[in-house]
């Protein structure tokens, strides 16, 4: 005789969510995992990493005797004892399962408290629903997994409660079970612990589903940090500058590994007199908003510009003007192309800029214009203008013999 019992029949739809997962098994964490977190809500379409798909539906005659029911097309899950197959909510009379999405076949463990459901073969993930044949009153279930490997996880006791036929809350708890690291799962048992119970101590299940494919998360976190600023530099030789500069480094938690940094002019080429774009660019080949470039820029001043500075600092300077006229000469004679005259231009700034210190012009401050005029004659590829550099300690010296 058929159990028509409210609470059975709403532990019954639970359990036909059953759920068995296969394929390639998602990011490692360890072992085999265990997860209760959609409740009584509706099942998942993606759990543990996959893409969850129902089983088929059991077409077998309602309170029929079986001993498994289908995975897919063409297996099906065993059971290590003989269930009652019933209908949601018919000869099962209850409030559909699955959050109240579902409503059909599911199995009833006639008086038994415990089952064990084997899978087709070893699978990824596995999550079904269940409830106590016992209504209005919270009964503690518990599943456990167990790994094609041996070992086990289990949900611990979980409170479930069975509502009466055509109640507006829905029945079957939710348990579902995922491998990692490549563990597979090869049987689930569930027990139903009712030491009180009125009626005995049985329960039912299903609602089965499989794992289709596994859940492919778009890596799209990649990203460049310490962008170096924009940066001005004088140069230092015809060919402009050697400039140095902290390369920005990636950003990638999903793969950090396997991301790289790249840019455009390296740290510590030289870089061209003007204005040089650099661009940073950080890839990997796993992250779909990359490759992912910043860019800064590195100006390098010429002759023309640092004469400018030059005639800047000796602005004012005594004796009267003729630091500034000799730097002038200097600037109009590089505008005309002559850069041998702008080279003589220094060289007799530099003579004066020697006779003048102690007198008009500070030591610390000859040093710093000496050095200004010399860079900006490398600039120009001046060399040896006359002797220039012989001339100038021979002016120290003999600066120094008249003190």
């Amino acid at each position: 005789m058929k159990r028509c019992s409210f609470v059975v029949r709403a532990l019954l739809t639970g359990a036909s969510l059953f759920v068995a997962g296969l394929g390639a098994a998602p990011a490692a964490q360890a072992a085999l995992q265990f997860d209760g977190s959609p409740g009584n809500g509706a099942p998942p379409a993606s759990f543990g990493g996959y893409t969850m798909v129902p089983s088929p539906q059991d077409l077998g005659a309602d309170g029929s005797d079986v001993v498994g029911a289908p995975a897919t097309a063409s297996s099906s899950f065993s059971f290590d004892g003989t269930q009652q197959l019933v209908t949601i909510p018919t000869s099962w009379c209850n409030s559909n399962w699955a959050g109240g999405t579902y409503a059909g076949p599911v199995y009833y463990t006639q008086g038994a408290n415990t089952v064990t459901i084997t899978l087709p073969s070893p699978s990824s993930a596995i999550y079904f629903y269940a409830a106590p044949n016992e209504q209005f009153v919270p009964l503690n279930m518990q599943a456990t997994a167990t790994a094609d490997n041996g070992t086990t996880v289990s949900s611990g006791e979980v409170s479930s409660e069975t509502w009466s036929c055509g109640a507006s809350t829905p029945t079957g708890q939710f348990f579902g079970f995922y491998g990692t690291n490549g563990d597979k799962i090869a049987s689930v048992t569930v027990t139903l612990d009712d030491p009180s119970a009125m009626l005995p101590a049985d329960f039912a299940f299903g609602d089965f589903a499989l794992a289709g494919s596994q859940v492919v998360v778009a890596d799209k976190d990649l990203s460049l940090s310490g962008m170096p600023s924009d940066t001005t530099v004088d140069a230092t030789g015809p060919a402009g500058a050697v400039v140095p500069y902290t390369a920005p480094t990636a950003l990638d938690e999903d793969s950090p590994a396997a991301a790289t940094v790249s840019c455009s002019t390296p740290s510590g080429s030289t870089f061209a007199i003007g204005s040089t774009t650099v661009t940073c660019t950080a890839t990997d080949a796993d992250d779909s908003n990359g490759p992912v470039s910043q860019s800064f820029s590195v100006t390098v001043v010429g002759a023309a510009g640092q004469l400018s500075d030059l005639a800047n600092a000796v602005s004012g300077l005594r004796p009267g003007g003729s630091l500034a006229n000799k730097v002038a000469a200097a600037q109009s004679a590089l505008v005309a192309g002559n850069t041998a005259e702008a080279c003589e231009a220094l060289n007799m700034f530099m003579r004066e800029v020697l006779t003048q210190t102690g007198r008009h012009v500070t030591a610390a401050t000859a040093v710093g214009l000496v050095s200004a005029a010399q860079q900006i004659e490398a600039v120009l590829g001046c060399g040896v203008v006359h002797g220039t550099r012989q001339e100038h300690r021979d002016l120290r010296h003999d600066r120094d013999h008249r003190r």
